[in-house]
């Protein structure tokens, strides 16, 4: 990555993908009386920490993305950025699915995908850009986190 930082490109990126998650979160309806309602396992995060997952990630993805395109020739980037809004899109419907509609069948395997989406733009934005690849990482866990939720919810419930 080149030492000047687009700032325009860097916080359109961020936002549009922050503004991806608010409306997700918006269409969850009330996150922690749907989340305390279920038979959670003991290794269930708090309800909080989707709030903050969401608002770390976004700001993580936004500056990946970012950072992956920046030493592409323009007509180049379209294909990091449909990568990059498949993944979010993933996430944005995981939220209302799981809390709104309590499809947490649906959920495990729309997390599955969305860690293969991750894993994929993750060896994408890497061979681009290092750090661009590592700050995906959280992305991943956090898929993986989701998708063991789901499942262990549908044992459960």
């Amino acid at each position: 990555m080149s030492g000047v930082i687009k700032l325009r490109q860097l916080v359109t990126n961020i936002l549009l993908t922050t503004v991806v998650s608010i409306l997700s979160a918006m269409a969850s309806g009330p996150i922690a009386d749907a989340y305390h309602r279920l038979l959670l396992p003991p290794w269930a995060p708090a309800a909080e920490m989707f709030s903050f997952a969401w608002t770390v990630l976004a700001l993580f993805m936004g500056t990946a993305c970012y950072m992956a395109t920046m030493n592409m020739p323009k007509p180049k980037r379209w294909y990091i950025y449909i990568a990059q809004l498949v993944q979010i899109l993933l996430l944005a419907v995981w939220a209302p699915l799981f809390f709104r509609y309590g499809n947490f069948t649906l959920c495990f395997w729309l997390a599955v995908l969305l860690a293969g989406a991750v894993l994929a733009n993750m060896f994408s934005f890497w061979q681009l850009d290092t750090r661009a690849g590592m700050l995906l990482i959280p992305a991943l866990c956090w898929a993986i986190c989701i998708a063991c939720l789901a499942f262990d919810i549908v044992q459960l419930n």
